[in-house]
């Protein structure tokens, strides 16, 4: 959210209609995270977001939320 705050200040160096997030791994769970939270995000990209994927709190085995945390 910083990023694009900062982003917004630039004028017209930046087409904020065409701003997109990608992420990969974690960070295709965290780009999705962003996602949700940041409204001015035009494109979210997640790529291959682990083994829990998009879906990690349904799960028990893989990239679960107890394995991340320790």
């Amino acid at each position: 959210m910083r990023m694009v705050d900062y982003l917004q200040t630039q004028g017209k160096r930046v087409d904020m209609k065409k701003l997109a997030l990608i992420g990969h791994s974690r960070l295709g769970k965290t780009a999705l995270w962003a996602g949700v939270n940041e409204k001015r995000f035009k494109v979210i990209i997640s790529n291959d977001s682990g083994c829990g994927g998009a879906a990690l709190s349904k799960r028990v085995i893989g990239e679960n939320i107890p394995k991340i945390n320790r």
